[in-house]
């Protein structure tokens, strides 16, 4: 029975005649091992239990001894310690391929494709094509018959960011967030070209090369859509970390989702990993600099409350129609942040609401931001009540599939 259930057999599967393991076990008329038999099973389900109970946080993860000469010290500084040192691992028992990673991971094996660069075909219409950030780009592909967006990196870039996105991507279900469908290896697996669904622009682009104005209930649709994809993250104890109006993408269909997740990281190794974390490299912080937040740029610290500053700064962004902060570089923005105590400059004329969301969002002080739970029940509430009622209407409809 072990072996089976190694190799994959599932109990939760039953014959034509509807008979599940438990009829299977009955079925042996020596008492003794029928009941060594069961008791052995329901161990196993509680082994799961354990995995996924109320107190599977409170797990102990296995962290080996290492010296400051080890390997593990010295990738430490490339990669966070918890993929170091708390590998994944896939537990058959019987109930399904269960993934575990840390103590924030665990789910279903699922698989992400690996598709052939021949498959993809590059079609005549629509010819979508996009710069995203300073590394990659985004065009239109076709794979079958299905429409969708390849992104690739440009010529002469290091591939290293496109295989951390796939790594968290694979792992990330939200309907704010952009699916990734397929991976592309080039060079024999040395580098990745990633598909996604349709994606038509990014906020950035209609911003700033089709020139579109959004009013400020489109701005708050948006933003709300953005940051339930980011508190859904926050759960999960992650950071996204370089939210701007690069990362905002719009689907062919028009709904913006959540994309640019190269630079996320473990918000439980933020504070250990400071100045290590890509996107606080010098190199990679001029991409993001016009949103970031003000402690991430001075200290190198990273939180969720970077992340909200973030938020309300494409906010602000949409309001105005124009990148925050902009001409300024790294040094002048840290004068501005901490010599002169300056935050983005609010219009008279923008609704109070927005403007308490954009006041507190913005502080210069992470602890003064409101968490990112408060800040999207903030925005639910600048919509109005038919909103309010209708979200409240999908949340009971969605509760009634858990």
């Amino acid at each position: 029975m072990d072996m089976l259930l190694k190799r994959g057999g599932d109990l939760r599967l039953h014959d034509c005649r509807n008979r599940g393991y438990r009829e299977y076990v009955k079925l042996n008329t020596n008492i003794l091992s029928r009941t060594r038999v069961l008791s052995r099973l329901e161990r196993k389900k509680k082994k799961l239990q354990k995995l996924f109970g109320e107190n599977a946080e409170e797990l102990p993860l296995a962290r080996p001894k290492r010296s400051k000469t080890s390997l593990t010290n010295m990738l430490s500084r490339k990669f966070s310690k918890d993929d170091i040192t708390t590998a994944p691992s896939v537990i058959t028992v019987g109930f399904g391929k269960i993934y575990c990673e840390g103590r924030f991971q665990r789910g279903m094996v699922g698989i992400i494709d690996i598709i052939q660069l021949g498959e993809i075909v590059h079609p005549s219409t629509p010819n979508v094509s996009f710069k995203y950030l300073e590394y990659a780009t985004v065009e239109s592909a076709l794979w079958g018959t299905v429409m969708a967006s390849l992104k690739k990196n440009k010529d002469g870039t290091v591939h290293d960011l496109l295989i951390k996105e796939y790594e968290y991507m694979a792992k990330l279900r939200h309907p704010s967030i952009i699916l990734l469908m397929g991976i592309i290896p080039v060079n024999d697996f040395e580098s990745v070209m990633l598909l996604y669904e349709n994606i038509s622009t990014s906020l950035f682009v209609t911003l700033y090369e089709k020139k579109k104005k959004y009013s400020d209930k489109e701005a708050v649709q948006i933003m709300n859509e953005i940051s339930a994809a980011v508190l859904f993250l926050h759960q999960k104890e992650l950071l996204h970390c370089s939210i701007s109006s690069h990362a905002i993408l719009f689907t062919a269909t028009g709904q913006s989702k959540l994309g640019n997740f190269e630079y996320m990281v473990k918000s439980y190794y933020a504070k250990e990993l400071k100045d290590q974390s890509d996107i606080l490299k010098q190199r990679h912080i001029n991409t993001v600099l016009y949103w970031i937040a003000p402690e991430a740029l001075k200290d190198h610290l990273l939180s969720k409350s970077s992340d909200v500053y973030s938020l309300c700064a494409v906010l602000w962004e949409l309001i105005n129609g124009k990148l925050p902060w902009d001409t300024m570089t790294s040094g002048t923005l840290r004068k501005e942040f901490y010599q002169k105590k300056n935050t983005l400059e609010i219009k008279e004329d923008v609704s109070p609401p927005l403007k308490t969301i954009l006041k507190d969002g913005l502080s210069l002080e992470a602890s003064e931001r409101p968490n990112t739970k408060s800040l999207l029940d903030s925005l639910i509430a600048v919509k109005g009540p038919k909103e309010r009622r209708q979200r409240a209407n999908s949340r009971i409809r969605s509760s009634a599939w858990i």
